[in-house]
């Protein structure tokens, strides 16, 4: 249960305004619940074969669920991250989609 707690927790990290109804904002929320679960669960397990069952799961239940094909959502989900330290002098900070990886190194 802390687990699916943590994921939850990442994904109310956004602003509730960031994804109002439209079809752009269901991708990013669907990005948000990829990278949440990668985080959280895909960090847990220690080789590659498990990696691989737990992301072909993953990849299949929500193209199931919410009717869609992952690479409508994101085209790399190595690359795939979220964060909110990319606005450094801003006061209220938002947990975003980092999409220019170079500045983020």
């Amino acid at each position: 249960m802390r687990d699916m707690q943590k994921v939850v927790q990442g994904i109310l990290s956004v602003p509730a305004n960031k994804f109002e109804a439209s079809d752009d904002n269901r991708l990013k929320l669907l990005k948000l619940l990829l990278h949440e679960s990668l985080c959280v669960y895909g960090d847990k397990l220690v080789n590659n074969e498990d990696k691989k069952v737990f992301l072909d799961i993953l990849i299949e239940k929500v193209e199931l669920e919410y009717n869609i094909k992952l690479e409508e959502i994101t085209e790399d989900l190595d690359n795939l991250y979220f964060g909110n330290f990319m606005e450094m002098h801003s006061v209220l900070k938002s947990y975003e989609e980092i999409e220019e990886l170079p500045k983020l190194i």
